[in-house]
């Protein structure tokens, strides 16, 4: 009797082909795809679908057209009433959402789908440009175990009948605070001030004695509420990258916080109050703000002579990334004083115009022998002079 065929490629079904795989294999190829494909994956069989779920909801965000995608595929295209949409979106957050660590949307449909205890394990919380509803469903209670919500918070303000768009951001604030609560171990949060300004009429306590409960927390965007900078760094000593707008008297710290390594202040930092501000922040590697200046042209040489000393005398600071977003007239001083205290400087980055004003290049050029990357193809040419010159040194 003759010997059959071996099975052809064509003879070998996907049902064939599933159970080969291990599980630890399915795992890291799964770590290499995109979320449409990993949708796909899903939907193969069981055993994938049960190894792959959990990369799946890993990141949630909103703004990346790969979710954006697989949200119009699952909710637009089987064309159902509004309202069953959004309960369809919470069932399946109800049943997902724990696997959820990084979450990133604008949309109140998914950070209502978010609440009453789905979604407890994030550690990357950004919610931007909100777009806010009148009337939400009522937040449920958390599990006996679990400490129960804070819906209603000690507003400062109370909201006439005349400003309901206020009252409704109140109302998005309160189902975030109660996002904070589930989720303890944050490490990141970034909301944004446009969306959430109404945060400012929340008490300074209320929203430190939050944030310090936050044991993990190490990133923070905070440019929605005017905090002392002292009482705010004491209630987060653990924080490493800091952007804010509203911190008060953070050139008055009267200690050091040696934890934070990266500062934004997106607005203009007067240069005297700026060199005060990176006493106290000896640890700081990474500095970031719209203009480094003198507030008025007639204080700018009292200022330079108050600040200028002798180079035994002169403090240094370990600022590795500058960036100055924008440059007025007579602030190329400004830089320049503050660039000549920065020795381990290795990447800049200058408004383009910034290329005319040698003052800057040459307190670089003096001061900064190890800068190696300038920010924009603008000052390239720059960034060789510095190589080239310590290629030089090295052969001598």
């Amino acid at each position: 009797m003759s010997e059959s065929a071996p099975p052809t490629y064509s003879d070998v079904t996907t049902s064939a082909i599933v159970p080969v795989l291990f599980p630890e294999l399915v795992l890291l190829i799964g770590q290499y795809l995109h979320q449409q494909d990993l949708l796909r994956c899903v939907q193969v069989c069981r055993s994938w679908n049960q190894i792959l779920i959990p990369q799946l909801w890993r990141t949630i965000d909103t703004d990346q057209c790969a979710w954006r995608r697989i949200f119009e595929d699952t909710v637009l295209e089987a064309k159902r009433p509004k309202a069953e949409t959004e309960a369809w979106i919470k069932d399946v957050f109800a049943k997902y959402g724990h696997h959820i660590r990084h979450l990133s949307t604008w949309s109140c449909v998914i950070l209502e789908a978010t609440l009453n205890n789905r979604c407890t394990q994030l550690s990357t919380l950004s919610v931007s440009h909100i777009y806010q509803r009148w009337q939400w469903d009522p937040i449920s209670p958390l599990p006996a175990a679990a400490p129960p919500p804070a819906p209603v918070l000690p507003w400062i303000c109370p909201v006439t009948k005349e400003r309901d768009e206020i009252m409704a951001n109140r109302n998005t604030i309160e189902r975030i605070w109660v996002l904070f609560q589930q989720n303890p171990g944050l490490v990141h949060i970034d909301l944004p001030y446009d969306s959430f300004s109404c945060m400012g009429v929340l008490p300074e306590t209320f929203i430190l004695g939050t944030l310090s409960s936050m044991k993990y927390l190490k990133e923070l965007a905070l440019e929605w509420v005017s905090l002392d900078a002292e009482a705010f760094l004491d209630a987060v000593p653990q924080l490493e990258v800091l952007e804010a707008f509203k911190l008060r008297d953070l050139d008055m710290m009267q200690k050091d916080h040696n934890n934070l390594r990266s500062l934004y202040i997106p607005c203009d930092v007067e240069v005297d109050k700026l060199f005060r501000i990176l006493d106290r922040l000896p640890g700081l590697e990474s500095f970031r703000s719209n203009r480094v200046t003198f507030w008025d042209t007639g204080s700018s040489n009292s200022t330079m002579k108050a600040l200028s000393v002798t180079e035994s005398t002169l403090q240094f600071w370990s600022i590795k990334r500058l960036q100055v977003t924008d440059l007025c007239w007579g602030d190329d001083k400004a830089i320049a004083m503050l660039v000549r205290r920065l020795p381990e400087l290795l990447w800049v980055g200058l408004p383009k115009f910034c290329e005319t004003y040698e003052e800057i290049k040459k307190a670089l050029w003096e001061s900064c022998y190890y800068l190696d990357e300038f920010g924009g193809e603008v000052y390239e040419r720059w960034a060789d002079e510095w190589r080239r010159r310590r290629a030089k040194d090295e052969e001598h």
